[in-house]
């Protein structure tokens, strides 16, 4: 839909009607905002750092800028990660690109100006006729279309928040791998250390005719058993380190750094609909669909008028030997398209949006609720491993190496009750992996570190 005009040289009054006419009609279209998100603030704020994600417009380096090589803590390797994802850099992009059509949909359309020189065929001075066009339906459905783009813009910074809380649990959860493996190695180590003193004892009984070969054998076998098995996961230690290295944007690197030691979590104390309301108030990926939801709307409020796209009104003015102007409008009939079919597809989209929506909500309430289920049951568990489990098979083990020592029982029984602690203290090292894995997954299910330490200090309110 267009506003066309065409000018010549008129009359003062003929001008003034023609310039009020026109700012009239661009007037409607004038107040017009978009939003100027801080999508870098927000996610420093959602994993409380102290400084804003930057976005940066060139790819970066296969490796980046090393840290420190001796040592490697959480919060180090959550920033290095973030800062140096490719990932997020790239849901920064589209951020940028969402800004700018936000940008485009508030401006007014470009006005199209014509000249028109008629000569006459006798002769004498050309006809001078001129004249200015504008869109009118973009004019008047700018605000909506305004609207609409920065409901999008909205939606690519939850995009970006949520891409960010993947990148960060992504991190962690590596992390903990390779403490977990670190912490295993240990007690394989250890065991290790352990078989190498029985089989001593074993090897000196034999010597003195106290003893059987077959239990220096089976030491011997046990011991090479065990090394293959340490072998085996010193290799997956090396391999999770090579992940977490790139994790933290250095593929290449020498991966030697020392972590932090696992540390147990708090226990959880709000209820399970602190956590539910919490995700359900901060979750970015419902954000983002009830961003989308609204630009749908906006589309569908806007769907209505594309039946009239090519109409045109305005001022025309001709010289037929006197001024002549008045106005002229020139509109599509809607005989066959009606904008019938176009509302009804705007419908459809909408209605699909909000079914999204429920479905999000739905996935995000389980999402809490199992990891919630998770971390307190393995908490529980881990807890009896600790305080019950471990400490039993410790006092076994003495009893029984101490009736090794006196001869009363032969390796077979140590070597059984060695066996057993080590798979104690490895249920330890596997649980306290599922309780950190919980911790993640809880973490990221409600929102980010900032809404989880924020539902930590939850109190409820006294009626």
């Amino acid at each position: 839909m267009t506003l066309a005009s065409t000018i010549t040289f008129s009359a003062a009054p003929e001008r003034r009607c023609l310039r009020g006419i026109l700012v009239a009609v661009l007037a409607a279209g004038c107040t017009v905002a978009h939003p100027q998100p801080d999508p870098g603030g927000a996610i420093a704020r959602s994993l409380e750092f102290a400084d804003a994600v930057a976005f940066r417009s060139e790819g970066g380096p296969i490796d980046a800028r090393a840290g420190p090589a001796d040592a490697l803590s959480v919060a180090s390797a959550l920033r290095r990660g973030v800062e140096t994802s490719p990932e997020l850099q790239a849901a920064l992009a589209r951020v940028r690109a969402a800004q700018a059509d936000a940008e485009l949909a508030a401006l007014l359309p470009n006005p199209i100006l014509s000249i028109v020189l008629r000569f006459p065929e006798g002769g004498g001075s050309p006809d001078v006729e001129a004249g200015l066009a504008a869109d009118l339906l973009a004019i008047l459905q700018r605000p909506r279309r305004a609207s609409a783009a920065g409901n999008r813009l909205e939606a690519e910074v939850a995009n970006a928040l949520s891409t960010a809380l993947d990148v960060v649990a992504g991190i962690e959860q590596r992390y903990s791998e390779v403490q977990a493996l670190e912490a295993l190695v240990v007690v394989l180590e250890q065991r290790l250390t352990v078989l190498d003193r029985l089989r001593e004892v074993a090897q000196a009984r034999l010597d003195f005719g106290q003893g059987t070969r077959h239990d220096v054998t089976a030491l011997d076998a046990e011991r090479m058993l065990l090394g293959v098995e340490l072998d085996l996961r010193r290799r997956e230690l090396r391999v999770a380190r090579f992940a977490l290295s790139r994790a933290i944007g250095e593929p290449s690197g020498s991966a030697t750094w020392t972590l932090d030691p696992w540390s147990p979590f708090e226990p959880i104390p709000a209820t399970e609909q602190a956590w539910i309301d919490a995700a359900l108030e901060h979750r970015p990926e419902l954000l983002a669909i009830e961003w989308e939801l609204r630009a749908r709307e906006d589309e569908e409020a806007l769907a209505g008028g594309r039946a009239l796209d090519g109409a045109s009104a305005g001022v025309e003015a001709e010289r037929d030997g006197e001024w002549s102007l008045g106005p002229s409008i020139s509109t599509p009939l809607p005989l066959f398209d009606t904008g019938q079919a176009r509302r009804e597809r705007a419908r459809a989209l909408t209605s699909e949006q909000r079914h999204r929506l429920t479905q999000a909500r739905r996935g995000v309430v389980e999402d809490v609720r199992s990891a919630l289920e998770t971390f307190v049951g393995a908490q529980e568990s881990l807890e009896r491993i600790v305080d019950d489990l471990i400490p039993l098979q410790e006092r076994r083990r003495a009893e029984i190496a101490e009736a090794f020592q006196l001869g009363l029982v032969d390796a077979t029984a140590l070597l059984f009750a060695d066996q057993a602690l080590q798979q104690s203290q490895a249920r330890r090292i596997d649980v306290s992996r599922a309780v950190t894995s919980a911790h993640i997954r809880l973490q990221r299910s409600v929102g980010g570190p900032s809404v989880l330490r924020s539902v930590l200090t939850w109190t409820p309110q006294q009626p």
